[in-house]
């Protein structure tokens, strides 16, 4: 499948690994099985990763308005800001379906009843912000950069993986 950001597999299996690191944290700081939410994030990636999943991944993603499968639309606005706080709820989905493996590694992070524990809650702060600050930084960029789609595709990495970085200290 296309990258999230680009179709680079170094960027790839850096978001995947990221993501899996970052969300464990929330879902341990949410006193969850991290084990269940690991398994759960494997099997929701290589159902993302499988060619023949792009046409119901991206009929599914449409249904909740979302007509590009890029990391900052998927993760930042549908996860993050949607799914997440509860703006949003999935429609019915059925075992296999890209909807229903979301919802079940979201059912690892969030407790039963939603009510997260403050740590869990302040960390989920920290992400958003962190998350905000990675998009900011892109639109911050010397003019310059945005010239190469090389240079602009390594920078938005080289920015991410800051924010990355700088959540993964958080949690220790």
């Amino acid at each position: 499948m296309e990258a999230l950001t680009s179709s680079d597999s170094t960027s790839l299996n850096y978001l995947t690994h990221a993501g899996r690191m970052v969300l464990s944290g929330l879902s341990k700081l949410n006193q969850q099985d991290v084990r269940q939410f690991q398994q759960a994030y494997d099997i929701l990636v290589n159902f993302i990763n499988e060619p023949a999943n792009r046409e119901r991944l991206e009929l599914e993603m449409a249904l909740v308005g979302i007509n590009h499968i890029n990391f900052t639309d998927v993760f930042y606005e549908f996860v993050l800001l949607s799914l997440l706080e509860g703006k949003t709820s999935l429609p019915t989905s059925r075992p296999g379906t890209f909807f229903y493996l979301l919802m079940e590694v979201i059912m690892r992070i969030r407790p039963p009843g939603g009510a997260w524990t403050e740590s869990a809650g302040n960390f989920y702060l920290l992400i958003k912000d962190q998350m905000k600050a990675w998009l900011d930084s892109i639109f911050n960029l010397d003019e310059s950069i945005y010239e190469s789609p090389q240079r602009l595709s390594w920078q938005v990495m080289v920015n991410l993986e800051m924010q990355v970085d700088f959540l993964l200290s958080s949690l220790d």
